[in-house]
């Protein structure tokens, strides 16, 4: 019997190395349940960013992918993931960065968007719209980019391309 592809996922995800990166332990302790509850166990949770560093920076440490709010004190999730993509004191400037955050009004989701992250998940959420993002950005990931003005998961969904034939606009 072979296994589905929902199953084969499960079980790839389950040695992934996860950071929990809030300054909420309540929040930290929704994330992590949330994970448990998909059997995502490898879970290490920081309080704020420069703790998230020194994990970051352990060298018997690896992380896979990283969970951060949006609104911390010190450096905000934002600050944080600019860091991070700049490479400046972290060993892996391209590892995946979900931003888990209340703080879900348009203007913050493009501000986290713009910074660098894969992924963009709202407050309140269920353990399956967690899972999926985490799935979406470790199973199917867009290329990186290094420009003069952006460093990050490539924003664009799909390239494609110029509209052609009946999807061109009508000239009015």
């Amino acid at each position: 019997m072979t296994e589905t592809p929902s199953e084969k996922t499960r079980l790839d995800l389950t040695s992934l190395q996860f950071l929990v990166v809030d300054d909420h332990r309540f929040s930290r302790t929704l994330i992590k349940t949330a994970l448990r509850a998909h059997e995502l166990t490898h879970i290490t949770e920081a309080p704020d960013a420069p703790s998230a560093f020194e994990i970051l920076n352990d060298p018997e440490t690896t992380i896979d992918l990283i969970l951060v709010d949006h609104d911390m004190p010190i450096l905000s999730g934002v600050e944080f993931t600019r860091i991070v993509r700049r490479g400046i004191d972290v060993p892996d400037p391209e590892v995946p960065i979900i931003m888990v955050s209340g703080m879900s009004a348009m203007e913050q989701v493009v501000e986290a968007r713009n910074c660098g992250i894969h992924e963009f998940v709202a407050k309140p959420f269920t353990a399956d719209i967690l899972y999926k993002h985490i799935a979406q950005t470790m199973f199917w990931p867009r290329p990186f980019i290094r420009s003069n003005t952006y460093i990050g998961p490539d924003r664009r969904w799909l390239n494609a391309g110029a509209p052609t034939g009946d999807e061109r606009r009508e000239k009015t």
